[in-house]
C-alpha cells in the first residue's frame, strides 16, 4: 500500500491538484492512490517530487 492520500491530505492538496502537478490523468492518479493500479517508477518519481517527499515516504519496501 502507498501513502499517497495521507501526504497529500496533510499538504492540503486535492487529488486534481496532484494529477495537474504530476501529469498523470486524476483517473489513474485515483487508481494508484487506492492501490487499484501501480504506480510507474516514472509516476513513482513525479508524485514525490510533486509532494515534496522522497519515494521511500510514500511506497514504503515491501517485505
Amino acid at each position: 500500500m502507498n501513502r499517497i492520500r495521507e501526504i497529500r491530505q496533510q499538504k492540503k492538496m486535492t487529488q486534481f491538484e496532484l494529477a495537474r502537478r504530476t501529469g498523470i490523468h486524476p483517473v489513474n492518479l485515483s487508481k494508484v492512490e487506492s492501490g487499484v493500479l501501480r504506480a510507474y517508477p516514472g509516476w513513482r518519481k513525479r508524485i514525490a517530487e510533486a509532494l515534496g517527499v522522497t519515494e521511500d515516504e510514500i511506497f514504503p519496501k515491501e517485505k
